[in-house]
């Protein structure tokens, strides 16, 4: 798994984090059927940190936006 923290400047009104984690098909079908109840693998996964539009979290040292993770299957992505 490779994870990296993506700094959306540029993209967003202020400095922002999302996580990526590049995975194999073996490793997305987890949480895909954790959270999805699909047993199989698929390309990618997103988990937002906020559930209300507007509303995120911060990190308490930096005060940059957490916004959450995607996950994405490079196996998915090659086809």
């Amino acid at each position: 798994m490779l994870y990296c923290g993506f700094d959306c400047r540029g993209f967003c009104q202020e400095r922002a984090i999302v996580a990526v984690s590049l995975v194999d098909d073996e490793e997305i079908s987890f949480p895909n059927g954790k959270y999805r109840s699909k047993d199989l693998p698929t390309d990618v996964l997103s988990f937002p940190l906020s559930e209300e539009i507007g509303v995120y979290d911060r990190n308490p040292k930096t005060g940059e936006v957490l916004l959450g993770d995607i996950i994405m299957s490079l196996e998915r992505a090659e086809r």
